[in-house]
């Protein structure tokens, strides 16, 4: 009984949280900044929900030796385009992870009927072009086509976002997201970049690209 008590307390006292919390406008230079903000860390942020889409097998039963979770989207569209991440926003998706990145992606942002952005899925990974520089970008061997990958350069969305493989390739795949409340203002992804977001850009990957320093400023008699 006392624990069910406690547990009526703790539930009002989130949903009072959830309901006081303040509506923020999110450009992508902030979004950027959060790469390497190690105080937002520590800040509880009522009403921001992670998620994740991915490849497993929806199936009911899936025999893991036979690592067949892959190819699985959350559906075929009529034009033969597999559905990779379809989420309501306002929203941020920091992390796509593949093993295989093959074939095309297009990127549909805030219920554009064509493709805002279409790409060589594994060009997200290669660090060649901007904004998809390394070490925001990862791929474990280039030569390789079952080769590990990771892309944490954020693509923020207003409303919405779908990202669809053109060629419903088999892949192995991983998205993570944020979703914000609906009163916060998220500033979608554009390219090109300014050249505010491009100073933004190039510090986060110069300070991801120095692990083991201390990411702290020197303070009058530190020691």
């Amino acid at each position: 009984g006392d624990f069910q008590l406690f547990g009526e307390h703790l539930e009002r006292g989130f949903l009072a949280l959830a309901g006081s919390a303040a509506a923020k406008t999110l450009r992508y230079t902030d979004i950027l900044h959060e790469l390497t903000d190690l105080d937002r860390l520590t800040v509880f942020e009522p009403g921001v929900f992670g998620g994740q889409c991915s490849s497993y097998s929806r199936e009911e039963y899936v025999a893991w030796a036979t690592n067949a979770d892959s190819g699985h989207y959350i559906r075929v569209e009529e034009n033969g385009e597999g559905v990779l991440i379809d989420q309501e926003g306002p929203g941020c998706i920091f992390r796509i992870w593949s093993a295989n990145p093959t074939g095309k992606i297009r990127v549909y942002l805030d219920g554009a009927e064509t493709p805002t952005y279409e790409w060589e899925f594994e060009d997200l990974f290669m660090g060649e072009q901007t904004p998809f520089i390394e070490p925001l970008v990862y791929r474990r061997d280039p030569d390789t086509l079952m080769s590990a990958s990771d892309c944490y350069v954020p693509i923020p969305f207003a409303k919405h976002i779908k990202i669809t493989s053109v060629d419903h390739e088999p892949q192995f795949y991983i998205v993570n997201y944020l979703t914000y409340p609906t009163d916060w203002v998220v500033e979608s992804f554009r390219l090109p970049l300014s050249a505010e977001q491009t100073e933004a850009l190039h510090a986060a990957a110069s300070a991801w690209a120095r692990p083991g320093t201390d990411p702290k400023p020197t303070l009058p008699g530190q020691r």
